[in-house]
């Protein structure tokens, strides 16, 4: 038979490349006769498989393929080099199989044919085969949640409201479709054309099947229409339409999210919300990270209809200063425990009043402490109440002083444990330690004696958390009683000058403040009781400051002859004004006796007297 003759090339039929595995139809309607997924093209190792079968040469006779014709693949009308194949012996009436190498197809359409060469070497090229591929994925798939939902999850009322999901993607194209995964429940919709935002809102039915889960998986698949599956990242969500929405508790007392450990009492609010007088409900007081469990409290479970106020020991206060708690209730109800969302509450430190540092007693209003007045007494220390104050809190106290020279004359009293805060400290409100006179007789007149004092508040014994409470500081005063008369016997007669002093035999140190001030023998008459050669004579003011302190000052005028009050000023050691006396009137040469009597408790260290009369002063006598 002449196979090359017109009329059998007329009947010489090649139908289309055959694929399998391919989806047919493709929308739009007509723009090829199917499309290539990449799992059977880019996901093979040699590319996307072509069938051929035998070959038909006449409509009305069987013709099979002879050994050593040649069929080879076009992809959009280009040879694919390596990709044809040579009819073997014993292959004439088996399907051929072609496969088109990665990197030939196109995104969009693209157009395959196969071209069959007889030995003879007459070709003739099959149909056509139009075929959709997709040559990127989409990508960068994000589920977005409301943030409402991510953060508090989705109760009875939030699915009830709706909750609107947001999908975005890159690579978009039309005829996309959507699985989103709820859980184990599936809901499936078609992307919408164009390049609007992909929303799906779901109500209380969707979440119903998704089934109350505190990290129920939601995520979903972005699937082409050529079956290409991209899934989107994992995100949790907390589902419980069953469960109890509870609002956070809020404490009494408490400003902002802020609470004052000097409160008087610890009392945690629960909503009333939708609580049920029947469910059962305890609170929980958690105290910062690394708080002993003393700082944490969690209160008996009780009816919700005995209270909503419950009340938290006051000492988990001393645990948490200057950190933050977290408070939450628990509702129990048809054997279901629900919590509620965290207060996180911040325990402010103590304020410096409620800190209140040891005292000496013996010590005055204005923290003088007189050694000398205790003689070879001890004194007494007071450890006093502070705020959030319980038993068995370790304590340091230590005292800092100098001697007269200068050196540091310290003394450590309680170095934390076994020194602690004991039931009988707090019934009488302060607790006794001795402050031994040995110590005492050395400190130096005029300097600073300073109590320090710590408590560890969470009982920890260790000094570097303790709570430092302010410094006491007290003066000493370390000066000798005096005793002693002056008559100015053997002063020099002299003018002073205002500002100059002259020390005088008693120990007695006298100084011209203004006006006229001598040392006089003369004018002197012997019937006067100015007796000796020696006197003072003033018009103006003078100071007499004496090397120790008394209790007792007399001395005479003569020829005062006008009434002064408040003529004479004494004052103690710190220049105190001790008291006030008045000069009265004497006749020319006429005497009057002046005594002073210091307050209960007060001394005396020097005295001023002032005038703005001639007079002579004597017969100073101080005790």
């Amino acid at each position: 038979m002449d196979i090359q003759s017109a009329a059998l090339i007329e009947l010489f039929v090649l139908y289309p490349l055959s694929i399998l595995g391919w989806v047919t139809p493709v929308k739009p309607d007509g723009i090829a006769h199917g499309g290539i997924p990449k799992a059977i093209y880019d996901g093979q190792p040699s590319g996307l498989e072509c069938l051929v079968d035998p070959w038909t040469e006449l409509q009305l006779l069987s013709w099979i393929m002879a050994v050593d014709d040649r069929v080879d693949l076009y992809c959009n009308g280009n040879l694919v080099p390596g990709a044809g194949k040579t009819v073997k012996p014993g292959e004439e009436t088996l399907r051929q199989r072609l496969y088109l190498p990665h990197g030939n197809l196109m995104q969009g359409v693209n157009r395959l044919h196969y071209e069959v060469t007889r030995v003879g070497g007459n070709s003739e090229p099959s149909r056509d085969l139009l075929v959709l591929y997709h040559l990127r994925l989409a990508d960068t798939l994000d589920l977005v949640i409301p943030p409402d939902v991510s953060k508090d999850g989705v109760s009875a009322a939030r699915a009830a409201q709706g909750v609107e999901f947001r999908f975005t993607y890159a690579n978009r194209r039309p005829y996309d479709r959507i699985e989103f995964w709820l859980g184990d429940t599936q809901v499936r919709f078609d992307v919408p054309d164009g390049t609007g935002p992909i929303t799906l809102t779901l109500f209380t039915e969707t979440f119903q099947k998704a089934g109350d889960n505190p990290s129920a998986v939601a995520e979903f698949f972005l699937i082409d229409q050529l079956n290409n599956r991209v899934k989107s990242p994992e995100k949790r969500l907390d589902i419980h339409l069953d469960r109890l929405d509870l609002p956070a508790p809020t404490v009494k007392g408490m400003t902002g999210n802020n609470f004052s450990p000097t409160q008087p009492e610890v009392r945690v609010l629960v909503p009333q919300g939708l609580l049920l007088p029947t469910d059962k409900l305890s609170v929980i007081w958690q105290g910062a990270a690394g708080t002993p469990a003393a700082g944490s409290y969690t209160s008996p479970q009780r009816l919700v209809s005995a209270s909503l106020e419950i009340a938290v020991p006051r000492s988990v206060l001393a645990y948490s200063l200057g950190k933050q708690v977290t408070v939450i209730y628990v509702v129990e109800r048809n054997d279901k425990t629900t919590t509620s969302l965290p207060l996180l509450l911040s325990i402010l430190t103590l304020p410096v009043s409620a800190l209140i540092t040891p005292k000496i007693v013996e010590a005055d209003a204005n923290n003088f402490l007189d050694v000398m007045a205790l003689g070879s007494k001890n004194a007494t220390i007071h450890a006093l109440l502070h705020t959030l104050i319980e038993a068995g809190q370790p304590c340091w106290l230590s005292l800092e002083g100098k001697k007269a020279d200068g050196t540091a004359h310290n003394l450590p009293l309680w170095n934390g444990l076994p020194e602690q805060v004991n039931e009988t400290w707090i019934s009488q409100g302060f607790w006794p330690v001795a402050l031994v006179s040995s110590y005492l007789t050395q400190l130096g007149h005029g300097t600073t004696l300073t109590i320090k004092f710590k408590v560890s508040l969470e009982k920890s014994n260790d000094p570097a958390t303790a709570t430092v409470f302010l410094d006491r500081l007290y003066t000493i005063r370390a000066l000798p009683a005096f005793a002693g008369t002056e008559n100015f016997e053997g002063a020099p007669l002299i003018y002073l000058a205002p500002g100059a002093s002259i020390s005088l035999a008693s120990k007695i140190t006298l100084k011209s403040l203004y006006g006229t001030v001598y040392l006089t023998s003369s004018h002197i008459p012997a019937y006067t009781h100015l007796h000796g050669s020696v006197a003072l004579g003033m018009l103006g003011s003078v100071s007499f400051t004496l090397p120790g302190v008394v209790s007792f000052v007399s001395f005479m005028i003569d020829s005062h002859q006008k009434h002064e009050d408040n003529a004479v000023i004494y004052r103690s050691e710190t220049g105190e004004i001790v008291g006030y006396q008045a000069l009265p009137y004497t006749a020319l040469y006429q005497f009057a006796f002046i005594t002073f009597e210091a307050p209960a408790g007060k001394k005396i260290k020097s005295f001023e007297v002032s005038t703005t009369n001639d007079i002579f002063l004597g017969v100073i006598s101080v005790r």
